[in-house]
């Protein structure tokens, strides 16, 4: 979980405050960079879900 953190925290930082497109950047390119952090968002959700599941905590 902590690699998808890192990477999140690497790709935001090329973004404009986390989420906005900066001037000069191509629409395919900020599309491409939001795909990629929704993936490390996935990541760290199935991540949660294992350790919760390991406690024994049902959702």
């Amino acid at each position: 979980m902590d690699r998808a953190w890192i990477k999140q925290r690497k790709l935001e930082t090329k973004l404009i405050d986390g989420w906005l497109k900066p001037k000069r950047m191509r629409y395919k390119t900020f599309e491409r960079l939001q795909e990629k952090i929704n993936d490390c968002e996935r990541q760290k959700d199935a991540a949660l879900i294992m350790v919760m599941a390991r406690m024994g905590i049902v959702l």
